[in-house]
């Protein structure tokens, strides 16, 4: 594995970077945060760039498979604008991604060519509210009714499609679908979270929504295969959100650099005193770190090698690394660090919203301890 960007991603990165810079500043992002408002006016300048093409394969349109680009766009986003890098992992990973490793002939056809022109946004919808039966799914006619609520459902009120888990048969059998977010019987009741301020969550509701048979995902051969293919679909989660978190924690240390390079005390800018250098020193050592265990990561899904074990263990410590980039950040600012003027405050709120939902870090250590093998009978 070469460790160094290849020039087309240097291009990326540098692109990417100077478009936040000038099109989401922090200010404006700040503002935004503020006002609980999606960044709508980036979104559709960042749609020009044409980024989404990268999890897209030439055969459709696309300039992919390449993951690690398309993380290096996810993490420089959320540098300064988390929400906005959500909604760009809602078109190239959970769509351009998942429908290229899960999707039939006929949807990779029907959808990557407007996925790779940035025209369609997905939404992950596999989890029920806790205590919630399974959602279910019944063949009826030439579809599917399905019917059932989904928690924890990000950007599902803009989202084109919603990838939906659904039980179909008694036995506990699983199947997925791309159920188009607008179709009759679908109900949203919003949910305020402490950070991630615009992206829009939602628990779904499917009241006898009925879907075509070409909603399934994977075709005709795949009904019953939602579970192999939910595990997919979390692995691909693993890299959106560990590129998140990468992102916060990297927007958190630079924000937090500048104020200890400026502010002084006794003479002396905070970053001279050693116990802040240590406390900077060891989120650059982390998010070194993380950083590369994340390429390592998509640069095997970009060599057709399983890359699930490496993404779970990405995911788990990036968001160890974002909470205590934001906790380090609150720290060093001080009581400046309590206030919403300053923006410390905001990157540990949405450090705190990347395990929102049924994906906790336990949960997250025992998915790692399955890939490892680490228990002969299954667990306890």
């Amino acid at each position: 594995m070469n460790f160094n960007l290849t020039d087309e991603q240097s291009f990326i990165q540098a692109t990417i970077r100077k478009f936040m810079r000038r099109e989401c500043p922090r200010p404006l992002a700040h503002e935004l945060d503020e006002q609980g408002a999606f960044p709508g006016d980036p979104r559709q300048k960042l749609a020009r760039l044409g980024f989404c093409s990268l999890t897209v394969p030439e055969a459709y349109g696309g300039g992919g498979p390449d993951l690690v680009a398309a993380a290096i766009v996810v993490e420089e986003i959320a540098r300064l604008a988390p929400v906005l890098a959500g909604a760009f992992a809602s078109t190239a990973l959970y769509g351009g991604e998942a429908i290229t490793l899960l999707g039939s002939a006929e949807q990779k056809q029907r959808l990557l060519p407007a996925v790779a022109a940035d025209e369609l946004s997905f939404s992950l919808a596999l989890n029920e509210p806790a205590g919630d039966m399974p959602t279910t799914v019944i063949a009826q006619g030439d579809g599917y009714v399905l019917q059932g609520r989904k928690a924890f459902v990000s950007l599902a009120d803009s989202a084109d499609y919603l990838l939906v888990l659904a039980q179909s048969d008694a036995n506990g059998a699983q199947s997925l679908f791309l159920v188009p977010a607008q179709a009759s019987g679908i109900r949203r009741q919003a949910v305020e979270m402490v950070g991630y301020h615009g992206m829009g969550l939602f628990t779904v509701e499917f009241d006898q929504v009925h879907v075509s048979a070409d909603k399934l995902l994977g075709g005709a051969e795949a009904w019953h295969q939602g579970k192999n293919q939910a595990r997919i679909l979390g692995t691909i989660e693993h890299v959106a959100q560990t590129a998140m978190a990468l992102g916060i924690a990297q927007g958190a240390y630079e924000y937090t650099l500048g104020y200890a390079q400026e502010r002084r005390q006794f003479g002396h800018a905070l970053a001279d005193f050693e116990a802040i250098r240590h406390m900077l020193v060891d989120l650059a050592i982390e998010i070194q770190a993380v950083r590369l265990m994340l390429t390592q990561a998509c640069w095997q899904a970009d060599q057709g090698r399983p890359f699930a074990l490496e993404a779970a263990m990405a995911r788990l410590r990036a968001g160890k690394l974002a909470r205590q980039a934001g906790l380090q950040a609150v720290h060093i600012l001080g009581g400046y660090g309590y206030t919403t003027e300053y923006d410390a405050q905001r990157a540990l709120r949405d450090a705190l919203v990347l395990f929102s939902g049924s994906e906790t870090p336990a949960l997250l250590k025992n998915s790692i301890g399955d890939l490892l093998a680490l228990s002969s009978n299954g667990g306890c």
